[in-house]
């Protein structure tokens, strides 16, 4: 992965950077000051507040020359191998005398929200030299006064060397969460301090919104490596968890390492991505076969199939099944279906749905074929996330009385009143799934609509997709013989209620 700009600091620059302001001030109060023929440092303490941390270091000075030092006043200054200024310290004013020992107190600054991101960078991630300079001034009765600076080079060694953020490794923790394994590996090239400290690691998605964290913990002794992998929960916002259930996704983030130091937070940015497996991959619902269940409803069987491609989310759930009505919405029928597979596995099985019969459009549906539209909802659960997939179903409805046909009526005189009458009668089955079994019977009417006949009533028996043929008989009033056409108000007794339909017939 390519390193970003930004710059990951450790709490160490502080105590490096002293180093190197103690070092030099005693070299100038050695060197510069030969009267000054003994020095002892005391361990220094630092404090914070607000990006600047203050460093105080005790300093025993012994004098064991013949004449006192008077007027003692070091300045030090600290510079990265760029020329940026770090740090910048005053020891002084100060007098010793012939034969005393004198305890001054060196003071240094380490102001790090003055440091540009760039001299920051450097400093914990590359190796150079230091630039100490001290300027001293003194008097030294009965001689004049003396002035002069001393410049001394410190060898750096990076803090943060390499510093590398390997690929992550993902696993699904569980259907709203990813589990990422970070590989996080540097070299501390300094000679002096243990890399130590506690850092945050943030995961945002592409809207910069922060969805997952980690903790790493740092103590790496001078000139060792560390290499360890940072364990992250990335949590997967609500509005994907349902496409992330079915659908196989690649999800980008960026991770952000960051780590306070000196009253500053400095981080490291990196892109990871990981390639989703759902763990109900292509759920597929397939075309009904639609079978007779009895006389109020038929039953549909509806293909469900999906292939689990997660690496650990096993699925186990009894899948429910509502069919509803495509334009009413009313609910027509249910079922459920158990489904299970484990990760690299599938599933195909059928859901079974008893769905009533429509006697609220019988009338047309009993002699029409048609196409009926429902809506197919498939609810569950996987590890604790409840999910919902609805599906268009389409059920080919053929028509129990399809191709109704009358032939020509033919009479016969039965008496002085009426005479008999029969025509001869044709339908087939057209549905694949419903049976027909009742009576037809009915009466006739004349141009006027007045009833002038009866239907007596037939038996009727057919399987689906079979024909029927037979002969209607009845009476018609001998007044209204002669007419050259009639209509037949048919009423059809079944297993599925009473249908009523109107067929004219020549005569």
């Amino acid at each position: 992965m390519k390193r970003s700009r930004a710059v990951l600091a450790l709490d160490v620059l502080i105590l490096i950077t002293l180093i190197a302001a103690v070092a030099v001030l005693a070299l100038v109060v050695i060197g510069g000051v030969e009267s000054a023929s003994t020095l002892s440092i005391g361990t220094p303490t630092t404090s914070s507040s607000g990006g600047v941390t203050s460093i105080v270091a005790p300093i025993q000075i012994g004098d064991r020359g013949y004449f006192s030092i008077s007027n003692v006043v070091v300045d030090v200054a600290v510079k990265d191998a760029a020329g940026a200024q770090l740090l910048t310290g005053t020891l002084g004013p100060f007098t010793v005398n012939p034969g005393q020992t004198k305890d001054v107190t060196a003071s240094l600054v380490l102001d790090t929200a003055g440091l540009s991101s760039a001299a920051l960078q450097s400093l914990a991630t590359a190796p150079q030299n230091l630039t100490v300079t001290a300027t001293l001034g003194a008097s030294v009765p009965p001689f004049v006064g003396v002035s002069g600076s001393v410049s001394a080079s410190l060898k750096w060694g990076a803090p943060v060397s390499g510093l590398t953020v390997g690929q992550p490794s993902f696993s699904q923790y569980n259907s709203t969460t990813i589990e990422a394994s970070v590989p996080v590996t540097f070299a501390n090239d300094n000679a002096y301090f243990t890399v130590s400290g506690d850092g945050a690691v943030s995961v945002l998605d592409s809207a910069g919104q922060k969805v997952g964290s980690g903790i790493v913990s740092l103590d790496v002794p001078p000139n060792t490596q560390y290499s360890q992998n940072v364990q992250l929960l990335i949590t997967l916002p609500a509005s994907q968890v349902q496409s992330l259930l079915t659908q196989d996704q690649t999800l980008s983030y960026t991770a952000v390492l960051s780590i306070p130091a000196g009253g500053s937070t400095f981080t490291l940015d990196e892109p990871i991505s990981y390639n989703w497996g759902a763990p109900l991959s292509g759920l597929t619902v397939g075309a009904p076969v639609v079978s007779a269940k009895n006389s109020t409803a038929f039953q549909v069987s509806v293909p469900v199939s999906f292939a689990d491609h997660s690496s650990t989310i096993s699925v186990s759930t009894d899948l429910a099944a509502t069919l509803r009505n495509a334009t009413s919405g009313a609910i027509v029928g249910s079922g459920t279906l158990a489904v299970s597979a484990s990760p690299g596995g599938s599933f195909s099985g059928d859901a079974v749905v008893y769905v009533q019969i429509p006697t609220s459009e019988l009338s047309s549906l009993f002699f029409n074929d048609a196409t009926l539209q429902y809506s197919a909802s498939f609810t569950g659960e996987s590890s604790g996330v409840a999910f919902s997939v609805v599906e268009p179903i389409s059920v080919a409805w053929g028509a129990p009385v399809s191709g109704l046909s009358v032939g020509t009526m033919t009479a016969a005189l039965y008496n002085g009143t009426y005479s008999a009458v029969s025509t001869p009668v044709s339908f087939t089955d057209a549905s694949s799934f419903l049976g027909l079994s009742g009576t037809v019977s009915g009466t006739i009417t004349d141009s006027s609509g007045a009833v002038v006949g009866t239907v007596s009533p037939l038996s009727v028996s057919v399987s689906p997709g079979q024909s029927f043929s037979g002969s209607l008989a009845g009476y018609i009033e001998n007044s209204a013989a002669g007419e050259g056409s009639y209509v037949l108000h048919l009423t059809f007794e079944s297993q599925y209620g009473a249908v009523t339909t109107e067929v004219t017939v020549a005569a």
